[in-house]
């Protein structure tokens, strides 16, 4: 047996790192006309604009800053508002329940009083509102209520729908699923004739709570992952749109390995065994690691070196 070891540093934030926002900065997404993703309305103050004050931030347990309209601020934190924090006065906030899709809780304008995210703070008997965040593309819909001035608009689509009239919405960045970095290694060659087989792989590193590191593996006996060694004209390529056999990353699950599996050691320094059905008599070899972030997309998985145990 003996032992690979590729020494590099891998930062998910390095991958990615459009993801990684400061609390401070808004991750509302502003307008890109004809679509108006910033606004939402009530017919008696108008357009409340929830990017314009750079600072209105949605994660998987709250919205936190301020929008901005004609009766000045609407604070949906007491932990960020103008003044400060003021919740050792007034303890409120608009929640995200990502269980749901649903936010709830109250906002706050010295104008008009308590706005209400989900008829949950009152009697859902009466009126059954809310306001939601669809977890796969940040947009907000729905409605909520304020006693002085009625109904706040999230969505033109309604009920009733005027996106023909006028086409606005709210919408983040922020989505309930974590956010993805790959890298694919370089092409391992076991200078075997009669190939090798990949027994362990094992990571080294930081995985914070919430985060996940996979692998995949692909093997060919192709230099270039072709199908057909020693031709190595049919199939060229590595993944792309291979799904299984020479030069597809694949994980475990028997002789039709797929592309929908992954190798979880379930955290650093600890060795994940390789499906041998998958990746063995193989010459050439490489590997797809997998970094996840948290949900809320706020700290991610970090990669020092990777240790592969392989076998002639």
């Amino acid at each position: 047996m003996k032992k690979l070891i590729i020494f590099f540093i891998i930062f998910i934030t390095a991958i990615s790192a459009s993801w990684l926002v400061v609390f401070a900065v808004t991750n509302i997404i502003p307008d890109n006309p004809p679509e108006y993703t910033q606004w939402a309305w009530n017919d008696s103050i108008g357009w409340i604009d929830f990017y314009g004050t750079n600072n209105v931030f949605v994660d998987e347990t709250e919205l936190r800053g301020w929008a901005s309209s004609t009766v000045e601020e609407i604070i949906l934190n007491c932990q960020t508002t103008p003044a400060g924090d003021i919740c050792g006065q007034s303890n409120f906030k608009v929640t995200n329940n990502t269980s749901t899709n649903e936010l709830g809780g109250f906002a706050w304008n010295d104008g008009v009083g308590w706005i209400s995210f989900n008829c949950l703070n009152d009697n859902c008997l009466e009126s059954n509102y809310k306001v939601s965040v669809d977890p796969s593309t940040g947009i907000f819909s729905g409605w909520a209520w304020n006693n002085d001035v009625g109904w706040f608009s999230f969505n033109c689509a309604g009920p009733p729908n005027t996106c023909g009239t006028s086409n606005y919405k709210v919408k983040t960045s922020w989505t309930n699923y974590p956010a993805e970095g790959t890298l694919i290694s370089s092409i391992f060659d076991s200078q075997v004739e009669g190939g090798s087989a990949i027994n362990t792989i094992m990571w080294q590193g930081t995985q914070p709570s919430g985060t996940n590191v996979f692998f995949r593996i692909a093997a060919a006996n192709c230099s270039n992952g072709a199908t057909n060694s020693p031709t190595c004209d049919t199939g060229v390529g590595w993944g792309g749109d291979k799904l299984t056999g020479d030069g597809a990353f694949v994980g475990p699950g028997g002789p039709n390995c797929s592309v929908g599996d992954f190798y979880n050691p379930g955290g650093p320094n600890i060795q994940s065994k390789i499906d041998l059905t998958c990746h063995t008599d193989k010459r050439y070899w490489r590997y797809k690691v997998i970094l996840e972030t948290d949900t809320g997309r706020t700290v991610g998985p970090t990669v020092t070196d990777i240790i592969i145990n392989w076998s002639p």
